[in-house]
């Protein structure tokens, strides 16, 4: 009977875990997808953040798409 109630608090203490992992995952995945700002000042310093600057800025959009080179020059040699 002890070995009965000890599987089944195995198994819920499994499950929890799981299920932790899981909403960690996707809480993480969440924070990965964050907007980066990066501008340069008056004395030519590059800075980087997550909140935007507060001066006038200039808006640009930065593409995150790498085209595929499927000539023979690109094609791995082995």
């Amino acid at each position: 009977m002890f070995v009965d109630y000890f599987e089944q608090r195995v198994a819920l203490m499994k499950k929890f875990w799981i299920y932790l992992a899981f909403i960690m995952c996707l809480f993480v995945s969440s924070l990965l997808n964050a907007q980066i700002y990066s501008w340069t000042d008056e004395n030519g310093v590059k800075h980087y953040s997550n909140i935007p600057p507060t001066r006038n800025v200039e808006e640009i959009e930065v593409s995150q798409e790498v085209e595929s080179d499927d000539s023979e020059d690109g094609k791995r040699k082995n």
